[in-house]
């Protein structure tokens, strides 16, 4: 199978797209939300920009941020698991609901806010592609408040015997492409709006705007392999270099310590040699005055 150069789960791909053809982003919205397309009475795309300049940072992130009639929306495209995503989404859930609120303003003015996060890898145990989440009361599972939604939406889980082919399920097969052939299957079905979508999809991933960030990051990911490579080096003169001062500093210390031993050794030695010495002492003295009394006890008897 011939794999496609660049993905449709691709970021900067993603936004380019869907920023530059709001129709077909107000499709996908429909499906994700689960709401009929002619019930979107207001769609606007808050942030619609990717500034050359950001798209070279290292933490640039190509989310889509949108007002759907009385609601924020906040669309995060996560391809690989750095890890801390659930707390992460709801940094991002956080920021959406607060950013509109300007100090004295009534809370009313709060709109109920809702994350869908399209995710390339597998984030929870349960066997369903989609996930739910609101803030509910433990006991009763009643609900607090309709103002925070979290949708998770796992590509790698869609069912493999596509029996789906429509809806939802056909936009994440085709965000979930990988291959020509994923394409061609997708194409076979003739859907309107899937063939839309594969034909922006080509336009976006030939472009001078896509090439171009893609030409930046490929420069970043070179600077930073130079640069990994660098510290690595300097940290392995540094990690030898401290090893080393370990090992004589290690060294000195186990001779002292053996100085000490041996120190302590003779000091035995010259205990048990003064010890030896007294008891000869002592063994002669005694052997003179047994040798005394017996002289006086053969004295006595003569008498």
């Amino acid at each position: 199978m011939k794999k496609l150069k660049y993905y449709p789960k691709n970021d900067a791909l993603f936004k380019i797209m869907f920023t530059n053809h709001v129709d077909l982003l107000k499709k996908l919205v429909a499906e994700l939300l689960g709401i009929e397309y002619n019930s979107i009475n207001v769609f606007n795309i808050i942030d619609s920009e990717i500034s050359p300049n950001l798209a070279g940072e290292k933490f640039c992130r190509f989310d889509i941020n949108l007002q759907v009639n009385n609601e924020q929306i906040d669309i995060e495209l996560q391809v690989k698991n750095d890890g801390y995503y659930p707390e992460r989404s709801l940094y991002y859930w956080a920021r959406a609901y607060t950013k509109e609120l300007k100090e004295g303003d009534d809370y009313s003015l709060l709109a109920p806010t809702v994350v869908i996060s399209i995710l390339g890898y597998n984030l929870f145990t349960c066997e369903e592609y989609h996930s739910e989440f609101r803030v509910l009361e433990v006991n009763r599972n009643s609900q607090l408040s309709d103002m925070l939604r979290m949708h998770y939406y796992e590509l790698l889980k869609l069912p493999v015997t596509e029996k789906e082919k429509y809806g939802l399920n056909l936009w994440l097969q085709f965000l979930n492409a990988e291959t020509e052939e994923d394409i061609a299957k997708i194409e076979a079905l003739e859907d309107p709006t899937m063939t839309q979508a594969i034909e922006v999809y080509r336009q976006v991933s030939v472009s001078k705007e896509f090439l171009e960030i893609e030409r930046m990051r490929d420069k970043m990911r070179v600077t930073e392999k130079a640069a990994l490579t660098v510290a690595r080096n300097e940290g392995k003169k540094e990690v030898q270099a401290d090893f080393a001062e370990k090992e004589a500093r290690y060294q000195t210390d186990l001779a002292d310590k053996d100085q000490v031993i041996a120190d302590k050794d003779q000091v035995m030695v010259d205990l048990v040699a003064k010890h030896e010495a007294e008891k000869v002492k002592y063994e002669a003295e005694m052997a003179i005055m047994r040798d005394t009394i017996s002289q006086l006890s053969k004295a006595k008897s003569d008498i």
